[in-house]
């Protein structure tokens, strides 16, 4: 019988016209129909067009599509099913007498979609209300189980209605009869072609379409699930023509059924009649034919061509994004712009073991990546920067005697601690970090955190870095004395660092975690100088080192934010702080407000910030069980010099761009850059950090804990600010 259906299915091929013609007019009409609806509330992330939100027009503009589509699939499978049994009873009839008896029975098949939709939509909801929802893997199964029992119910309806001409009810009652004693014979020769035939075409169009990427995905998606749809009928039609009309009930001679309960099949005789009385025979015409044949490839090719050419031409100016996952997801992370026009990763697996790895973009979306090994010596977070040469510079602190201590003691001596630089290519890392050059030296007492915090920047044809290294001890009272040094070395190499700043400032510590320290950070202003800016992490009080010139002859020491207590009730954790310079040379800070959780952007009003005018751009934000959470940001500079400031929002899981309009940040853009971001339920973003290409192409990466293992996403925009507004 498989066989049979096989035959038919490829002698009919001319049953391929009609069919094309409805499900290509009807796909670019509701291709048409979504985008009218977005009312600009959408993105295009990796070639895909995704909503924002789901709206409620644009839900009901969905189901509207997907119900006609749904029911002109049935219609289209009626009109197959006619042709087939003409096939089969040895009356052939034409596809347009089919098409007219096909839709002769659309009220009673539309009857029965609903009431299909409606058993399976109450099932799914009561089978949610169990505890077998709690298990995502069984209630999948069981919720496709459930709609591939009814999917083939509501097929095999379909001849029924159409070769016998039965009601909705009628056709229900018939079904019984039908399949009694042949159940298997209906589920092997039924629904394995109706129902697992179109399955493994699709599987096979997604293998087909995953050797592309982008828009291009996109349109073999559309070309490829159109084409799957018109076979799938053909297919469906010509198995239930053959089931049905079948008059073999195996079951039935071997269970000695008694004479009352004998088996009902079709009278082929009446379904033969209703075709021939059903269909009026009409001259052919051949160049009309032809010409329909012809249309068939330029309907398929349609809805592809349409939806790759709006999402090319993009005329709402939607956001487009590429979102990579990195793979083989680390501890920390450090994200660098290499050459102004590509991203570079710096990924280290864990804080104490040695792999760690620079995953390098060969081109701007990173649709594909070199990855570089590297020796992670284990001691704290890495810190890198782009040079001007292609080249990355990383820094890592080291003790500079581990083999004479071991972490974690609680002997109160410090222990001395080293800042060493190397650099590595597009192509390879040197091996050892401790044959590096020293950019810092000072000491650490084995407390938390432990390892110094530290920044580095590329600064013309050199580096500058600054670091925070232990003066006293905090002892019980929680709070110790730091030495903020500002280094600068002439040369990429650094073999000769020089020390430009040492300033000692006050560091207390609340909830912090270690690997995550980022409340130093430095920035170059007009003329080279340096300008740093270091966070008390239990006050939140923040200050700010500026120089006077490249050689920080001479520089000021100012206190930006006045100190909050530290509550542990209400004390979020926070991102630490950033720093960058306009071409106004006024220095932009950002950090996170541990009180209120806002996100606090302070904008000072002279290069040496003896005046600061202060804004809150984002937050708080809660999660979707009501928590307050503090913000995390990344902090870039613009093409035009303004701020670009990158969040997340804990609610919808989602990150947003913020694009200020002018330098103080009071008038702002926002735009959301990515779908849900959340794993598998998990809301924990460990980072987020922003750099801008020479274009002002923003890149994001996110690096999100899992129920398991961390991930990280990796964001490129294709537009300058991500088409904010």
């Amino acid at each position: 019988m498989a066989a049979l259906v096989v035959r038919l299915s490829l002698g009919n091929l001319h049953a391929l016209v009609p069919v094309a013609l409805v499900y290509g007019t009807l796909t670019v009409l509701g291709l048409a129909a979504v985008p009218v609806n977005l009312d600009g509330q959408a993105l295009i992330i990796n070639g895909e067009l995704r909503p924002d939100a789901p709206r409620p027009g644009l839900v009901v503009t969905g189901l509207a599509v997907a119900g006609v589509l749904l029911a002109a699939h049935l219609v289209m499978v009626a009109m197959v099913v006619v042709v087939m049994a003409g096939v089969l009873l040895g009356r052939p009839a034409p596809v347009g007498g089919a098409m007219r008896q096909a839709l002769h029975g659309t009220g009673p098949i539309m009857i029965l979609l609903t009431l299909a939709c409606f058993v399976v939509g109450v099932l799914s909801f009561l089978l949610a209300l169990t505890p077998v929802v709690t298990h995502p893997w069984l209630y999948v199964t069981l919720t496709a189980t459930l709609l591939g029992v009814f999917t083939c119910w509501l097929l095999f309806t379909v001849p029924i209605v159409v070769l016998e001409g039965a009601g909705p009810f009628r056709a229900l009652s018939r079904l019984r009869d039908l399949a009694r004693y042949r159940w298997p014979q209906i589920f092997w020769h039924g629904m394995v072609p109706a129902v697992l035939a179109p399955l493994t075409l699709e599987l096979v169009c997604i293998w087909a379409t995953s050797r592309f990427a982008g828009i291009e995905r996109s349109v073999a998606e559309a070309a490829l699930g159109i084409i799957t749809a018109v076979l799938t009928v053909v297919v469906q039609g010509a198995a239930l023509a053959v089931v049905t009309l079948s008059p073999e009930y195996p079951l039935y001679v071997r269970l000695n059924v008694p004479s009352e309960l004998e088996p009902r099949p079709m009278d082929l005789d009446a379904v033969a009649a209703r075709l021939h009385s059903g269909t009026t025979p009409r001259r052919r015409r051949p160049g009309r034919a032809v010409s329909l044949a012809a249309l068939v490839p330029l309907m398929l090719a349609a809805p592809g061509a349409m939806y790759g050419a709006y999402l090319h031409a993009n005329p709402l100016s939607l956001p487009k994004v590429t979102i990579r996952n990195l793979p083989d997801a680390g501890f920390t992370y450090d994200l660098v712009s290499v050459n102004g026009n590509r991203a570079a990763v710096v990924v280290a697996s864990d804080k104490y073991l040695s792999d760690a790895k620079i995953d390098v973009c060969k081109d701007a979306e990173c649709g594909h990546a070199s990855t570089l090994p590297y020796p992670y010596p284990g001691f704290g977070e890495p810190r890198s920067a782009a040079l001007p040469d292609g080249t990355i510079a990383l820094a890592q602190s080291i003790p500079s005697e581990r083999a004479k201590r071991k972490m974690g003691s609680d002997n109160d001596r410090p222990v001395p601690m080293e800042i060493r630089l190397t650099r590595c290519t597009s192509e390879r890392c040197p091996n050892d970090f401790r044959q590096s050059p020293v950019i810092a030296e000072g000491r650490n007492f084995p407390e938390r955190p432990y390892f110094p915090a530290f920044d580095i920047m590329s600064a013309g044809r050199g580096i500058m870095a600054v670091v925070m290294f232990d003066a006293t001890s905090s002892g019980s009272s929680g709070v110790r004395s730091q030495a903020l040094q500002i280094v600068r070395c002439d040369d990429f190499d650094c073999q000769g660092p020089r020390l430009l700043v040492t300033d000692r400032v006050v560091a207390g510590y609340g909830p912090t975690r270690e690997e995550k320290d980022r409340r130093v950070a430095i920035a170059e202003g007009a003329r080279g100088r340096p300008v740093a800016v270091f966070e008390n992490r239990a006050t939140h009080a923040m200050t700010l080192v500026s120089c006077d010139d490249a050689d920080c002859r001479q520089h000021v020491t100012r206190q930006l934010a006045r100190p909050v207590p530290y509550a542990r009730d209400t004390y979020l954790e926070t991102e630490g702080v950033d720093v960058v310079v306009p071409p106004d040379d006024r220095p932009i800070i950002m950090h996170g407000d541990a009180a209120t959780g806002n996100l606090q952007l302070l904008r000072c009003r002279t290069p040496d910030c003896a005046a600061s005018d202060a804004v809150s751009v984002a937050g708080p934000y809660y999660t979707a069980e009501g928590d307050k959470w503090g913000p995390e940001w990344g902090l870039a500079l613009g093409s035009d010099g303004l701020p670009l400031i990158a969040t997340y929002e804990h609610d919808r899981g989602r990150a947003v761009l913020i694009a200020c309009k002018n330098a103080d940040c009071s008038r702002r853009g926002k735009v959301t850059l990515s779908d849900d971001l959340r794993i598998r339920g998990w809301n924990t973003l460990d980072d987020l950090q922003l750099k801008v290409d020479t274009k002002g192409r923003p890149y994001l990466l996110l690096s999100i804990r899992g129920p398991e293992r961390w991930e990280a996403r990796l964001l490129t925009c294709h537009e300058p600010k991500c088409g904010a507004a």
